[in-house]
């Protein structure tokens, strides 16, 4: 915590401490003055009544009344001089440091971005100089994960919450891909870059059905779904047997604006967190990123199957 806000919130607590130790005294002095108060009018009231007045019991129950009335009104004055302008630069001072602490956050991650970019450069511009066929050769997560590293290692920042676990990945929908004997496939694929949470066996290889045997199986798909077919950011809870937490989906849009979205980034983490705002932009952002790296695999992909066809 900041050293000028726990100055601040000293001199309130020590405001407290006496106001707390003065209110015990003057609760206990207001009691007995008022048993006096009490007794003595009641002797005047019937020193009244027999015509036998002593005007010592009067002196003394309009000293009382007196005491009592200065002590309501110490009250009173010091509910008036309450340190409101230490209330409100303590409000001042939190609303500033957490204004800072928003711009040192959102200055990282612009330097996140521009590190995905790069990495989206160093992937894909080497390539106009070289045979652009050889790009879809290498392994489709690593250069995935190249592009997303950031994210996946900084989720807790990008998201702007205190936990240190997470599940993050990708999913993409009809993509070609290689397999292990050279050959292209278009399928459905997921892949998990990190899985604090071990629940890599709960999220679905493809969305074309949902399996409603597994209820965490069947609310995960459910959630990609909607940020799949919708294309649109979804933040939903899932409450089941096997999972309890949040998951996060952003489509990863597709280059041509009328098509379907390649894929989501999906992100898993525990507890009720609420995230900033601009995390939708961000992660659409990446989603752009890994949109246009996407693209170059694909061209590269349809460019092998066309020679192979041709041979």
């Amino acid at each position: 915590m900041d050293e000028n806000v726990k100055s601040l919130l000293k001199r309130i607590q020590d405001y407290f401490n006496f106001d707390q130790s003065d209110s015990i005294f003057r609760s206990i002095a207001k009691s007995l003055i008022l048993v006096i108060c009490g007794s003595f009018l009641g002797f005047i009231i019937k020193e009244i009544q027999t015509n036998d007045i002593n005007f010592k019991h009067i002196i003394i129950f309009t000293c009382l009344l007196i005491t009592y009335i200065y002590i309501e009104y110490r009250r009173l004055n010091k509910e008036k001089n309450f340190p409101i302008t230490i209330l409100e630069h303590l409000t001042a001072t939190i609303e500033l440091s957490n204004l800072s602490k928003n711009s040192a956050r959102k200055e990282k991650i612009y330097e996140y971005i521009a590190s995905s970019i790069l990495s989206l450069n160093e992937n894909t511009c080497p390539i106009s100089n070289e045979n652009e066929n050889t790009f879809c050769q290498q392994d489709l997560k690593n250069g995935l994960e190249t592009v997303l590293s950031d994210i996946i290692n900084q989720t807790h920042y990008v998201l702007d919450i205190n936990v240190s676990k997470f599940t993050v990945g990708i999913f993409l929908s009809d993509l070609w891909v290689i397999d292990s004997e050279g050959t292209f496939n278009k399928k459905d694929s997921a892949f998990i870059f990190r899985d604090d949470l071990s629940i890599t066996n709960y999220i679905p290889e493809q969305l074309s059905q949902n399996d409603e045997k597994d209820e965490t199986n069947f609310l995960i798909q459910k959630s990609m779904q909607e940020s799949l077919h919708f294309s649109h950011f979804t933040n939903q809870k899932i409450d089941s047997k096997n999972f309890k937490g949040n998951i996060l989906c952003s489509p990863i849009v597709n280059v041509c604006e009328d098509c379907p979205p390649y894929g989501i980034i999906f992100c898993f983490y525990n507890g009720n967190h609420e995230i900033p705002n601009d995390v939708d932009g961000i992660l659409l952002i990446y989603g752009r990123i890994l949109s246009n790296w996407i693209s170059k695999y694909i061209d590269c992909a349809r460019k092998r199957i066309i020679e192979s066809i041709d041979k």
